[in-house]
């Protein structure tokens, strides 16, 4: 499975989302994130976790993490699409 990953437990755990990297590497925590977008943090957790969310509250989130592709690839797991950072973004994004 390319969106999961086994541990030792037999439980399958899914993979992070290409959000919650980015906001990481920002430095940015999900507390901070929600008081950005004027959410709770617990709103911003099941974002990351792909709860559908209006299109407008992923648009913001893409400006404030500096992604330049599809605001809905933010909630695909990190690694099954390609890394599109704004140009102006100077911060770079390590792999995971």
């Amino acid at each position: 499975m390319s969106d999961a990953r086994e541990r030792g437990t037999g439980l399958i755990e899914a993979a992070p989302s290409v959000m919650a990297i980015l906001r990481k590497q920002r430095g940015i925590t999900q507390i901070q994130l929600a008081q950005m977008i004027g959410k709770h943090q617990s709103f911003v957790s099941n974002m990351e976790n792909g709860m559908r969310v209006r299109f407008a509250v992923l648009q913001k989130v893409a400006d404030i993490l500096g992604w330049a592709g599809d605001p809905r690839d933010l909630q695909r797991p990190y690694g099954t699409v390609p890394l599109k950072l704004k140009e102006d973004s100077t911060d770079e994004v390590q792999e995971a």
